[in-house]
This record gives structure tokens, sequence and C-alpha cells, in this order.
């Protein structure tokens, strides 16, 4: 799915990963469920060479986590999101984090997980929001 002002630059089957530099934010989103932690480690790090490419200009700065068509992610790979890659994401220039919200209960655990894992301070505000129009108002409020 194509959305506006969006460039895609990362596609396989579980992971894809665009662009908004006019509002500033990678946009990662997983699909389904990756049976492999393979799958997500590489995905996120072609995520972290993408952002790193993106680091020197300084107009990306924000992170949006699009969970909504995933399924249940593994523990261990739950814990790499949070341990690991979003730490080197936040060093690579991201500042924010914004989480879209599933429908699915069992992704809503895993995404609480991720987030209880997650260090204080690694990205200066995470949000949670239902929808993609709401992360790039919240997003445009910190500008």
């Amino acid at each position: 799915m194509v959305v506006v002002g969006m460039k895609e630059l990362y596609r396989d089957e579980y992971f894809s990963i665009s662009v908004d530099e006019e509002e500033g934010f990678l946009f990662y989103k997983i699909y389904g469920y990756p049976k492999f932690s393979e799958v997500i480690r590489h995905g996120h790090d072609e995520l972290y060479r993408i952002a790193q490419a993106f680091k020197k200009d300084q107009k990306v700065l924000n992170l949006v986590a699009d969970w909504t068509l995933a399924k249940i992610l593994l523990t261990p790979d739950i814990r790499f999101i949070a341990t690991v890659s979003y730490p080197r994401l936040s060093k690579a220039g991201l500042r924010n984090l914004v989480v879209l919200l599933p429908d699915d209960v069992h992704v809503k655990i895993n995404l609480q997980k991720t987030i209880e894992f997650l260090r204080p301070n690694v990205f200066e505000t995470v949000k949670q929001c239902s929808s993609l129009e709401e992360a790039r108002e919240w997003l445009r409020s910190l500008a």
C-alpha cells in the first residue's frame, strides 16, 4: 500500500520501510507472523542502515512503527527491538517513537512488553496512536 507523502525504501514478506521527508519520519510496518528471529533482525538492520543514511541532514528525526498487521512476535524478538534496535536507532538520530496500535490483543501485549523492555530516555517521547493520521498530527505538534 502506497501512502501519500511516503517513499518506500525497503520491502520483504514481513517488513516494509518508508520515509516521509516532508514530515520528517521513518515508517516501518511488520506484516503477519515472522516465524524466525532473523526476519525481525534483518528488517531492523535495514531500518538502522536507512536511519544512518538520513542522520547527516537532520531532517528525519522520528520513527513511526506500524504493528497493526503484525501477529504474535517471539519474546526474544520483542527484547531485541526494545534493547538493541530502538537504542541503536536513537543513536542514529531518531528522537521520537510513535507506535500505531494493533487491534489484536496478543500483539497489544507484545507491544506493551516492548515498551516495558525499553530503557528510559532512549527516545525523547514514546506515543501510542490509533492511526497514521493521528501520529502525523502529534508529530507536527512537536515541531
